[in-house]
């Protein structure tokens, strides 16, 4: 049995749909606006899916988990706050 296409595009959908409220939380986290981290569950929520579902259509979608692209997002963050010396790195 063949696989619609609609099946793979909604995938990448979600993917999409995680990956900006990834980047939109973790501006939030850096600007202040929050102080509470979140987890998978939390992105699930906010684009209305179970999270089980959440992480495994981001590794089909992608080759990577959820926790991946998280911590390679607060990397990119922290790497780049580093090197504004004009920045305390307490806060």
């Amino acid at each position: 049995m063949k696989i619609p296409q609609k099946f793979f595009a909604r995938r990448h959908e979600i993917a999409a749909d995680f990956l900006r409220e990834l980047d939109k939380h973790l501006d939030d986290v850096v600007s202040g606006r929050t102080t509470e981290m979140f987890e998978v569950r939390d992105f699930a929520g906010l684009i209305h899916v179970h999270p089980t579902h959440l992480s495994n259509t981001i590794k089909a979608a992608t080759g990577h988990s959820p926790c991946y692209f998280f911590e390679e997002r607060l990397m990119e963050i922290s790497k780049s706050m580093l090197q504004h010396v004009n920045m305390p790195i307490e806060k």
